[in-house]
């Protein structure tokens, strides 16, 4: 009988033990498969989770990292100061306020905006004017699918001084040369030196005559004021279709009274000497004018001026 009543005792106590080992399996499993804090968690360590973590809000005096944290020499973070560190994609549905260097190694997004400056690519040095309020710089090449706009102006060039514009109003600066290959149209232009291989034209378009082969030649429809032109290796031709009681071709001063020079041909010394010679056309024949060999009078004559005396 006391061997039952040992052996009923020593089964009550391992039915105990053997619910108890169960129930704390069944925490053991439950506290694995998620925890909920309800409060606070101070450490002075780190705090590593393995798995997901889900919070409203989170802070960090020094840094926090989401990924495998890389080596220390890859990254622009010094892992102090509140810095953050994501290893792959990022998405922010909302605003993201940046109050100090933002660096991304590729951006995506359909609007961007800074108070401040933009920039991408590597570090350069930036022109005069350039104060990074507002601005945008870019190291490399930009290309724009669409229209490129500017309300003010726009500078073409690291330096040079804008001399003749007041870059307002939809301006253009270039600093060197500017090359056009298709067709440029000014309303107005003022140039120190202007160069074209195929042919400058001033004014509204107008009937052009048989020699303008639209290579190397220059058009005007209007007035030419010249201080002086010179005409070297080609021919000077001057069409007007004016009567006979308007002046068509005028060789006068511009203003007050003085004396108007036409000079033909050369006399600078015997290697330059180029004689003088005027020719004039009456239906349909040529005559030419020019100085007998004393020097003492004017020959008229029918002919050519190439033809000689």
């Amino acid at each position: 009988m006391k061997i039952k009543r040992g052996l009923g005792k020593l089964s009550s106590l391992f039915e105990s033990a053997v619910v108890v080992l169960i129930s704390s399996l069944f925490v053991i499993s439950i506290v694995f498969a998620a925890t909920t804090i309800g409060s606070n968690i101070l450490t002075d360590g780190n705090l590593d989770v393995n798995g997901t973590a889900s919070t409203t809000s989170a802070t960090s005096t020094a840094y926090i990292d989401i990924g495998v944290r890389p080596d220390g020499g890859v990254t622009l973070v010094n892992w102090a100061g509140g810095d953050l560190y994501v290893q792959d994609d990022i998405e922010v549905d909302d605003d993201a306020n940046i109050a100090d260097l933002l660096t991304l190694g590729r951006a995506t997004t359909t609007r961007i905006t800074s108070t401040a400056a933009i920039s991408v690519g590597s570090f350069f040095t930036s022109p005069a004017g350039f104060d990074f309020t507002e601005d945008l710089a870019v190291s490399g090449d930009i290309v724009g699918n669409n229209k490129v706009t500017s309300t003010v102006a726009l500078w073409v060039g690291s330096a040079g001084t804008a001399n003749n514009i007041n870059l307002a109003g939809g301006d253009l600066y270039v600093q060197d040369d500017a090359e056009i290959d298709d067709l440029l149209t000014f309303s107005r232009a003022t140039s120190t030196s202007a160069t074209t291989t195929a042919y400058l034209m001033v004014g509204s378009d107008f009937t052009l005559p048989s020699v303008f082969n639209y290579s190397e030649d220059l058009s005007v429809s209007g007035d030419t004021v010249l201080n002086d032109l010179y005409v070297v290796g080609g021919s000077a031709t001057v069409s007007t279709g004016t009567a006979t009681t308007t002046l068509g071709l005028l060789v006068g001063p511009t203003q007050g009274i003085g004396t108007t020079t036409l000079s033909v041909g050369v006399a600078n010394n015997a290697t330059s000497m180029q004689n003088g010679c005027i020719e004039m056309v009456k239906n349909g024949v040529y005559s030419k004018i020019y100085i007998n060999e004393n020097g003492t009078a004017l020959v008229v004559t029918v002919g050519r001026c190439k033809d000689g005396p």
